[in-house]
């Protein structure tokens, strides 16, 4: 069947469903291209790697706090807008802004990093301004990318991805963390890093997510081409499906599914996720049930069911 989710009919439950979004998403077609899903549809996704379909995306809310991930007035020897970086030259490595494009549908920034090291490099790639984006110590927040390795080769540098608070004026909150990621030069759908922390500095009140280029000491001959591809700066402590900006940050809206079930009683409601798992998802249910996202164990769902509590 072409339905991203199968609801089943059993003798306690034969229910109806209606299905609310009141904005767009963005998941993997059967090809591996990114792809939007219009508003009000159930979204079908893939792997992006194997091209398996894996079931209906039910995600909560979620806001994309970059106002620019699309690369929108980036191009050859141009960061895109509101991009922030430590420089053109740093420590004798030169950042260049080869140019911008689409692979998959995800839009990217290729931008080469080369030279012989003067010292020790720390290369700060900001995805937006260091005093956008307002945080508080308790929030989780996470950083994610698309990235390839489009030419060269990572020998004498290592990159992090960061997830920063920050102070009202953006200088550093000394609240911070970071992954080491080595992208490769396989497709770019499949290579997505991230990571989330939770701010705990009680002066947190901005928070960012940057790429660092980090090399030891002097003498370090670098040159790679890195492609970047649809950040995202999320308040959350996963990585959801890619939110595209250019201009503003953009929330996408909760996956809303309400099941009405035509016999009596109380239900309970179970799911079969994309790895073939099942789990409970509500129990002792009369009535309509809206299926919160948040309760479920994997957002990819195959099957949705409910039995006799």
């Amino acid at each position: 069947s072409s339905s991203p989710l199968r609801i089943r009919e059993s003798a306690a439950s034969k229910p109806s469903s209606t299905f609310t979004r009141a904005s767009s998403k963005n998941v993997f077609d059967a090809a591996g291209a990114l792809t939007p899903v219009a508003a009000d549809t159930i979204a079908t996704d893939h792997s992006p790697s194997t091209l398996t379909k894996l079931g209906a995306l039910f995600e909560v809310a979620r806001t994309n706090s970059l106002r620019n991930n699309t690369m929108a007035g980036g191009g050859a020897g141009v960061l895109p807008n509101f991009w922030t970086s430590s420089g053109t030259t740093v420590a004798g490595i030169t950042r260049t802004v080869v140019g911008t494009g689409a692979e998959d549908g995800i839009a990217y920034v290729d931008i080469q990093f080369s030279g012989t090291t003067t010292g020790s490099l720390g290369y700060e790639l900001g995805f937006d301004a260091y005093d956008q984006i307002a945080a508080v110590a308790g929030q989780s927040w996470t950083n994610s990318m698309f990235a390839r390795l489009v030419a060269g080769a990572l020998t004498n540098a290592q990159l992090t991805l960061w997830v920063s608070g920050r102070l009202a004026n953006g200088s550093s909150a000394s609240d911070q963390g970071s992954v080491v990621v080595a992208p490769t030069s396989a497709a770019l759908r499949t290579q997505r890093f991230g990571l989330a922390r939770t701010f705990t500095g009680g002066t947190v009140a901005r928070g960012i997510g940057f790429l660092y280029v980090f090399a030891s000491t002097s003498g370090l001959a670098i040159n790679f081409t890195l492609r970047i591809g649809l950040p995202q700066f999320e308040q959350g402590a996963t990585i959801t499906s890619p939110i595209a900006t250019s201009t503003a940050a953009f929330a996408r809206v909760i996956d809303a599914l309400t099941l009405t079930p035509l016999a009596g009683g109380s239900l309970t409601w179970r799911a079969r996720y994309d790895d073939d798992s099942t789990g409970t998802i509500a129990a002792g249910v009369t009535g309509a049930y809206a299926v919160d996202p948040a309760t479920l164990t994997r957002p990819r769902v195959k099957t949705i069911w409910a039995a006799t509590s």
